[in-house]
């Protein structure tokens, strides 16, 4: 999905293409450019993958929670590190790189959700996911020693519009969704009530059959099971 949200962001003269080999074999296609992105659990591939382009001569950008976290470590994989969101710097490393004046790294300022971009997911082939997915929140704001959203986005918890989501939800195609957010529910009384109207205004569309989707999921804390109206108005809008 991070992914289909940098297409968006990428200049219209440029033709992209994503490849994810956690569901098909990656073929290493010859590019002008190429991004990576990788978490903890998958940055040795990814630094393996970066060397292979970069014997290629064909440049590398890394980003993710990882490459973010330890940019110097990257470095020696690869070209360039976007430390954060990228969607903020894109198009600057896109017009940098045609300037032959890449640098080294790029800082994705923490920037207000509204008007994010819908995401390319018609680059991706959707068949070979078992469920849709969407964000409608970036970051979280509890500090559990085994997760590291809260250093990745440096202990901020950002919404996106209910109705730009809504608007993002009727693009979607399979029957099963999933929210990526790292905390969908949040942890105060603002955001239970987003929350709420969240699902409020998912349950109204599934009436007037605005969405292809007939259940979801989502990451929330465990004090949510102590919240009856959370609950009543995440089954009516179609919580599994």
């Amino acid at each position: 999905l991070g992914l289909c949200y940098i297409a968006a962001y990428t200049p219209s003269h440029w033709e992209v293409e994503i490849q994810d080999e956690q569901v098909k074999e990656l073929d290493f296609k010859d590019a002008d450019l190429v991004g990576i992105t990788a978490t903890v659990g998958s940055i040795v591939r990814g630094y393996e993958i970066s060397k292979i382009y970069k014997e290629k001569g064909i440049p590398v950008i890394m980003g993710g929670v990882q490459p973010s976290t330890i940019p110097e470590e990257a470095l020696k994989y690869c070209d360039t590190v976007v430390l954060g969101d990228a969607e903020p710097v894109w198009e600057e490393i896109i017009s940098d790189f045609e300037k032959s004046q890449l640098k080294s790294q790029y800082t994705g300022a923490i920037e207000d959700l509204a008007g994010l971009k819908l995401p390319k997911t018609d680059l991706i082939d959707k068949d070979m996911y078992l469920f849709g997915s969407i964000n409608t929140s970036r970051g979280c704001p509890f500090r559990c020693n085994f997760c590291a959203i809260h250093e990745f986005y440096h202990h901020t918890y950002r919404l996106r519009p209910i109705e730009e989501v809504i608007t993002e939800l009727k693009t979607l195609t399979h029957k099963v969704l999933f929210f990526t957010d790292g905390n969908l529910y949040g942890y105060n009384e603002s955001a239970r009530k987003r929350f709420i109207d969240l699902c409020k205004r998912m349950a109204e569309e599934r009436k007037k059959g605005s969405f292809k989707f007939k259940t979801w999921m989502a990451y929330v804390p465990t004090g949510i099971l102590s919240d009856n109206e959370a609950l009543y108005w995440a089954k009516k809008a179609g919580c599994g």
